[in-house]
């Protein structure tokens, strides 16, 4: 069963978080273990109902993390082969220069990175948005996603991931 199928929903990259949130809540109620401690064994259910309540939940309730379950399921898997585009890769390199010396301390370069990141990232988003909307029709008349979409939300979610991890090198997050 994947997450989408446990709420009772078709898969979509454009969902209505907030129909989500409700059937989560729903489940939450119906399934808490608080309230089936009658038995063992009905406490047992309702708690392995309860925790993948909250793992499915966790991995559809926003874009991200629904655009790398969709992958996935799709078997689209991380570890894939990376597929950015060489002008995106070399438009990273300048923008990990200037990420270099606003490390060093140099504020104008911090100010001009991190607008350039924020600029990127929306890009992407909406462009994630746009391919994820056409994916989702194609979805409802053939019942799969079309393997050109996928290549391309792929390559974007791939482009985002990228962003990210430069937003948090600009914020000296380190990744373990």
């Amino acid at each position: 069963m994947n997450p989408f199928e446990f709420f009772g929903l078709q898969p979509a990259f454009q969902l209505d978080e907030a129909l989500l949130r409700k059937l989560y809540l729903k489940n939450q109620k119906t399934w808490h273990p608080d309230f089936h401690t009658t038995n063992e064994e009905s406490k047992e259910a309702a708690l392995v109902q309860s925790s993948l309540n909250n793992e499915y939940y966790k991995q559809i309730q926003n874009s991200h993390s629904r655009v790398r379950t969709i992958l996935q399921m799709n078997g689209r898997t991380e570890d894939a082969k990376n597929v950015l585009p060489q002008s995106f890769l070399m438009d990273m390199m300048e923008l990990n220069d200037t990420i270099m010396e606003a490390r060093m301390g140099d504020e104008g370069a911090e100010q001009t990175a991190r607008e350039q990141l924020k600029e990127l990232l929306e890009n992407v988003d909406e462009k994630l948005k746009k391919s994820g909307e056409i994916a989702d029709a194609y979805f409802s008349d053939n019942q799969m996603f079309s393997d050109d979409c996928l290549s391309e939300i792929q390559a974007l979610y791939q482009q985002y991931k990228y962003l990210s991890r430069l937003e948090k090198n600009l914020n000296g997050v380190e990744e373990i």
